[in-house]
């Protein structure tokens, strides 16, 4: 780790308020109003400083295995990826008895994932290397002061792998506030390291201010990805998902003909997500903060 990543996991350590705002700084290029936020990325630096690290149930449902049980008590078991394994330890695992694709990933965190297409050109000597580097992470939650990382018990999932056997997996992520979704986007994949998407609003009408994040480009046609029927019903799916939240992304997967939870996300993108104007003034709008309360959700 640098001494620039030290620093600044030691300022939000010492002040998360003076932390986040240097953080939002550095982004956008002026301080976030703390006391009477506004803009959507304002009000989730409020989020990260009054409810994330406050309510066991943000802590839970980050958790990539114990949201399971979540929706499960809930009667959603049936959008569950099928569940491979549960370990805590890298070196628990037992390879041989994996089936020839799975995925497997870090429970606290975003992007500690291992997606296996063939266990026979798997190099696992280098896979639990790289596994156990991530479990080392003891800094994940402090980076972006992300506090419903910080209490995670760790352990290592392992899950089906949905994309394969030439089914194709769609990811669709839907921003919901009250229940209610506002926008929603899916992403088509990497072509030459560029991420193309497409975003929409509940009408299903295209949205060409949602996101305009670094080293991506929205596409203007849907074409082969929008399903008409089936996103419709994954809106449906979305907002009951999003019930218990004033607000929440919601990421499902859409294989074939069936769709899969893919994880709730609390604070997009850190809070520091490169929106254009128009969407962190709308979203900002629909994000009531009067409408938290720790311990709130049942």
């Amino acid at each position: 780790m640098g001494l620039k990543q030290k620093l600044k996991i030691a300022i939000n350590r010492l002040s998360p308020a003076l932390g986040v705002s240097l953080l939002y700084f550095r982004q956008y290029k002026r301080f976030p109003r703390l006391r009477n936020p506004q803009l959507f990325n304002e009000k989730l630096q409020w989020l990260k400083l009054h409810v994330y690290g406050k309510d066991p149930v943000y802590t839970v449902c980050a958790d990539k295995y114990k949201v399971r049980e979540f929706l499960a008590e809930r009667g959603f078991g049936d959008l569950l990826i099928p569940l491979l394994g549960v370990y805590e330890r890298p070196e628990d695992i037992d390879f041989d008895s994996l089936p020839e694709r799975f995925v497997l990933k870090w429970n606290f965190g975003s992007g500690y994932n291992v997606i296996c297409n063939s266990k026979r050109e798997l190099d696992w000597e280098a896979t639990v290397r790289q596994l156990k580097e991530w479990g080392q992470d003891k800094d994940y939650a402090w980076r972006s002061y992300e506090m419903q990382y910080r209490d995670i018990p760790r352990r290592i999932v392992c899950e089906e792998n949905m994309a394969f056997g030439g089914k194709r997996l769609l990811d669709y992520k839907f921003q919901c506030f009250n229940g209610e979704m506002l926008i929603g986007f899916v992403k088509k994949g990497l072509e030459n390291g560029i991420v193309h998407w497409y975003s929409f609003d509940r009408q299903l009408r295209h949205c060409p201010h949602e996101f305009s994040a670094g080293g991506s480009v929205q596409l203007e046609s849907p074409e082969e990805f929008f399903d008409r029927k089936r996103i419709l019903s994954m809106i449906s799916i979305a907002e009951k998902l999003a019930e218990p939240f004033p607000y929440v992304r919601v990421d499902l997967y859409s294989v074939g003909e069936k769709i899969y939870f893919g994880e709730y996300t609390f604070c997009d993108g850190g809070g520091f997500d490169r929106k254009v104007r128009d969407a962190d003034v709308a979203m900002g709008a629909a994000l009531d903060l009067k409408a938290y309360t720790v311990g709130g959700v049942s």
